[in-house]
């Protein structure tokens, strides 16, 4: 959409919102002017991100989820079909800093560009794009209280609604209502009252956590009043819940007649969260190298791009030190507003850098469940297939490792991923430091042996499926580099198992380590033999170049060392041209399209982005 069209939308939104409600229109024109210019300015952020790709882009699968279910809503409604089972109920369920609020704010203008964009049918974008956007909120300065018990979550709700559109008589016709007199339910007198001409109503739900944690009985309530109203009402009534209590949420919509509609908050992308921040600071050099680390650190979490973006104010920017500052700044308030400390987020985040699909109320630690992690908004369960697969954003590992330092495997974890430079070594270290980390991983699940194609998942390999690596005990996995070129005439014993070394230029591979493997009850040493390739080298990447490397390694161990039980990786930052039917035995590769599922996306961050 272009900018004059994104312009006209928030304009009909302001008109709609401040010009057209009966409590605006006896108001004074000072008064009007005021509100408007109170309105143009909320509204501006928001057009900055409809201008910007980052909205969409980073959102697509939700609007995706909430159009499809609004859209087959919208059918049934003009059909005046009522069966609970066409109107499914929207909700934003996810932990805390995951944009929920942010998304349900920016539904009047990113949902509106979203449909019209769409190929739905014009009655439908019309309807939309004249609808009546309101949002309410059970937290903040409207935090739901003892009050709100009292009277009811009904009451509560349209409290809410009539004080944002009748602030002087709602609150007093609500609490003069008496439902025993009335024929008509309250809330439906207000979509009524509120929507006059308007064909559409969208009402924003957010924090319904807050209504769990005081009663239980009056959140199953709010289901049922704005599920029932959604069959009903004259207007198409679009309520949109959000909050954090995820499993509540589950339950309570699994046991009504309303089927879930669960709109996903997927983490947003690396270029969304670079579009965002150069929309804020027109300035601000996206291409510098520390900036995209830093970026790429936030992982696409909403809240610590928040504080990004706050960092890079607060801070001076002629400091020689000046993205040191910015990242201390957001690890500071991410540990301060989240639970980093908690033990459980130590074991997740083995899952998530192994990539191990996991159920989400399985136990992680103790009596604690991953479902409860993503509820306090430590980690982001995302669905693969019947399975969930972790995501944690990397300032998140960052802070839980400061914590616990004096552990043998934080202790390690912390050498090789936040060292001065991390991030920025050479492609070799990086792939050093990878397999040592990884070995830990396995180590720290007490994982005995590991299969070899699920160890170097994300590979393309021709590797014999029966074949298991021995994880060696955490006293074992070493990092070093070598001095002389391995192996040679003068260097030909085995290095010890579980230390993986650097090898020296020159040498038939650059990163090796050996290991025990496992065929049925027959165990033996193989060397794992890892060769890298810049993004930069002239050579394509196809069969012959992963013939001629492998055929260098084979003959440099068989002449050295006298064996053969080696297992070649080629890594790759380019595009590959390979077979994968022609690769060699007990070999792998990976290119540009397998690095992200080979690191997995939490390693993956540290990449150095180029």
């Amino acid at each position: 959409m272009d900018h004059s069209a994104a312009l006209q939308i928030v304009q009909q939104k302001i008109e709609n919102v401040v010009l057209k409600n009966p409590p605006y229109q006896c108001i004074s024109e000072e008064q009007k002017a005021e509100l408007l210019a109170e309105f143009k300015t909320r509204e501006k952020w928001l057009l900055e991100m409809i201008q910007t790709p980052a909205t969409v882009q980073g959102r697509d699968r939700s609007f995706e989820v909430f159009l499809e279910c609004t859209r087959k809503r919208y059918d049934a409604w003009v059909q005046k079909k009522t069966d609970q089972k066409l109107h499914p109920l929207p909700f934003l369920a996810d932990g805390p800093g995951s944009g929920k609020s942010r998304y349900v704010q920016e539904l009047s203008v990113s949902f509106k560009c979203y449909v019209e964009q769409s190929n739905s049918s014009d009655d439908f974008k019309k309807t939309i794009k004249e609808a009546l956007f309101i949002n309410i909120n059970f937290g903040n300065d409207t935090t739901y209280s003892d009050e709100d018990v009292e009277i009811g979550i009904e009451k509560a709700i349209c409290l809410r609604v009539l004080q944002q559109v009748d602030p002087i008589n709602g609150r007093a016709f609500v609490m003069q209502y008496d439902s025993k007199q009335e024929t008509e339910k309250l809330l439906a007198y207000t979509i009524r009252k509120v929507c006059g001409d308007y064909k559409c109503f969208v009402l924003g739900i957010d924090e319904i956590n807050k209504i769990y944690c005081m009663n239980e009985n009056e959140f199953k309530k709010l289901f049922t009043i704005v599920g029932e109203m959604s069959c009903s009402s004259t207007a198409f009534f679009v309520p949109v819940l959000a909050g954090t209590v995820i499993g509540p949420v589950m339950n309570t919509i699994s046991t009504s007649m309303h089927p879930p509609c669960h709109i996903p908050l997927p983490l947003l992308t690396l270029e969304s969260c670079k579009n965002i921040l150069k929309t804020k600071l027109p300035e601000l050099d996206v291409t510098d190298a520390r900036f995209l680390q830093l970026v790429s650190d936030i992982g696409g979490h909403c809240r610590s791009l928040e504080y990004l973006y706050d960092a890079l104010i607060e801070c001076s920017a002629s400091l020689t030190d000046y993205w040191d500052k910015v990242g201390f700044k957001v690890r500071q308030r991410v540990k301060k507003t989240y639970a980093v400390s908690n033990p459980a987020l130590g074991r997740a985040i083995a899952y998530s850098f192994l990539s191990i699909p996991i159920g989400e109320h399985d136990i992680v630690f103790k009596e604690t469940k991953f479902i409860d992690l993503e509820e306090a908004g430590l980690i982001k369960l995302e669905t693969k297939g019947e399975v969930f697969i972790v995501r944690i954003p990397f300032v998140f590992v960052w802070c839980h490792m400061q914590q616990y330092y004096d552990n043998k495997y934080y202790k390690l974890w912390t050498n090789l991923l936040i060292g001065r430079d991390i991030g920025w070594q050479d492609w070799e270290i990086f792939n050093q430091y990878y397999i040592a980390f990884r070995l830990s991983l396995y180590a720290f699940l007490e994982k005995t042996t590991v299969l070899l194609t699920e160890f170097f998942n994300g590979a393309v390999n021709n590797f014999p499926e029966d074949t298991s690596i021995i994880i060696p005990p955490l006293e074992k996995i070493k990092v070093v580099k070598l001095k002389h070129r391995y192996p040679s005439k003068s260097s030909s014993s085995l290095c010890d198992i579980g230390t993986c070394f650097l090898n020296v230029s020159g040498a038939s591979f650059d990163v090796g380590v050996w290991l025990q493997t496992k065929v049925g009850v027959s165990v033996k040493k193989t060397l794992f033999a890892l060769q890298m390739k810049f993004s930069d080298s002239k050579r394509p990447f196809n069969d012959d170049l992963v013939k001629e490397e492998y055929k260098n390694v084979y003959d440099s161990v068989t002449e050295y060392l006298e064996t053969s039980d080696f297992i070649s990786i080629m890594l790759c930052r380019k595009d590959g041209e390979f077979s994968e039917n022609e690769l060699p035995e007990n070999s792998a590769v990976v290119a540009n399209s397998e690095l992200l599922a080979y690191f997995g996306d939490s390693y993956y961050q540290r990449l150095k982005k180029e």
